[in-house]
């Protein structure tokens, strides 16, 4: 068996297990088991699932019977995806390892990279439940919102965002806030079998391997359970704190997907907007300038009101032959 989705091998065990079997029975999760081949091929077997609300569907696991080179896997990826599509998710994504031998099959079947990242397993002691959250970390609630959303679209990229959009049900992880500003992320997913991490830190944040240290030696109870930190590519700064911790590093692994719709732009019906966007400026006079000439006019006024009272004045001393001083 071939397991393509880390946070729920991780945190429930193998796809075939006991609580990843009662993990399907949630009334908003959906899983599909497809078969591929028959009698002159090979058979493969796959797992998709996807959670109600979610714009992406995943691929659980793959498992051949026999060749592992056989076309039947082409067959059976691309039935899984007419299935994402048909649950009307918008991507299909799966975590592969680069050295996997199905990392050809979901090229040929069209997916593509869109990040890279390795996870580490954290060696912590057993004495944890006495221990209270650092200073700074505090369970994200529905105000903070905004400040996670800003953080995620200054530091991931694009290209990830496209597979991996922001969603409101995400926040369900630990916010780390300095001096009154968000500066870190991290989301949590629990289970049976571990806790699965994903920090996404600020790398303008000073002294950052306390944070990170005190995060995991203070989260809550593990009762026992082991915790992993998947470090992506666009925070890849954090290898060198993690390799200074007591920490197993894992396999490298390459995170892939197939988009089901194109993004494209769509007609704004907003009647107030379209007439504000089809006025068009009209160009005039830079106002330094207007200002400049509007000063020079009205001295050229003034000028000419003084030459005509002047002149007027002279023609009066001549018409009554009487001597008027000026200054």
């Amino acid at each position: 068996m071939i397991s393509l989705d880390n946070a729920y091998l991780l945190t429930r065990g193998g796809p075939l297990g006991f609580s990843a079997v009662l993990a399907n029975l949630h009334p908003h999760y959906g899983s599909y088991l497809g078969v591929a081949g028959g009698r002159e091929r090979a058979r493969w077997i796959g797992q998709l699932r996807h959670m109600m609300g979610e714009r992406s569907a995943r691929v659980s696991f793959l498992m051949p019977t026999r060749d592992p080179q056989s076309t039947a896997a082409l067959d059976l990826i691309e039935g899984l995806v007419c299935q994402a599509g048909d649950w009307g998710a918008y991507h299909v994504l799966a975590d592969v390892e680069e050295r996997s031998p199905v990392f050809e099959f979901f090229r040929r079947a069209g997916f593509s990279v869109y990040a890279r990242q390795q996870i580490y397993r954290l060696i912590l002691p057993g004495k944890d439940d006495q221990k209270r959250l650092p200073k700074g970390w505090t369970f994200a609630r529905q105000g903070d919102e905004a400040a996670i959303r800003l953080l995620y679209q200054s530091l991931v990229p694009p290209l990830v965002q496209s597979a991996e959009s922001f969603s409101s049900q995400r926040l369900q992880g630990l916010v780390f806030r300095y001096q009154d500003d968000v500066q870190g992320y991290v989301d949590i997913v629990a289970g049976p079998r571990g806790i699965f991490l994903q920090p996404l830190i600020h790398p303008s944040l000073e002294d950052a391997a306390p944070v990170i240290y005190n995060l995991v030696w203070n989260l809550f109870p593990l009762l026992g359970r082991p915790v992993y930190i998947a470090v992506r590519s666009y925070q890849a700064w954090l290898h060198d704190i993690l390799e200074k911790m007591p920490a197993q590093p894992g396999p490298k692994q390459t995170l892939m997907v197939k988009h089901l719709a194109n993004t494209q732009r769509a007609l704004n019906l907003n009647s107030h907007l379209a007439v504000v966007e089809k006025h068009q400026i009209e160009p005039t006079v830079p106002m330094v300038q207007n200002l400049m000439e509007t000063t020079d006019q009205a001295y050229r006024f003034r000028q000419v009101d003084r030459l005509q009272i002047h002149n007027m004045r002279l023609k009066k001393q001549k018409d009554y032959g009487t001597t008027i001083y000026y200054r």
